[in-house]
């Protein structure tokens, strides 16, 4: 009993580590926002939603710019104190992108010269 108490100690940790980190879906996004603010020649988009997982809280918030499309993306862990399930981000669009995207190219939620896409996830 006490060699598997042991080994669960030494184990519980990877796994929580391995489990407790995920990106957010696009779909698991509540009351999600985009608002495009537009000050020449400066455009900035404000991200904002809730995370629809309970038990997770978002950690950090990265972007990734590739062949014109820059990526949103949400990385959540297991909810503990000082950490919430909602998000707003603010982030400058270069002259070089031309798209934005939520989690994975699939999600478009804004496009240049159109501005946010009203596609609810």
């Amino acid at each position: 009993m006490k060699a598997i108490f042991c080994m669960l100690l030494c184990i519980f940790p990877v796994f929580s580590a391995c489990v407790g980190n995920m990106l957010l879906r696009y779909k698991s996004v509540q009351s999600f926002k985009v608002i495009e603010i537009n000050s020449k020649p400066i455009i900035s988009l404000e991200i904002s939603g809730l995370a629809i997982h309970s038990s997770y809280a978002v950690k950090s918030i990265e972007t990734k710019v590739d062949n014109g499309c820059m990526v949103i993306l949400v990385h959540l862990v297991l909810a503990r104190k000082g950490l919430s399930g909602s998000f707003l981000y603010k982030v400058n669009v270069p002259e070089t992108v031309n798209s934005v995207c939520f989690e994975c190219a699939n999600n478009l939620i804004w496009k240049r010269g159109i501005g946010p896409i009203k596609a609810a996830p």
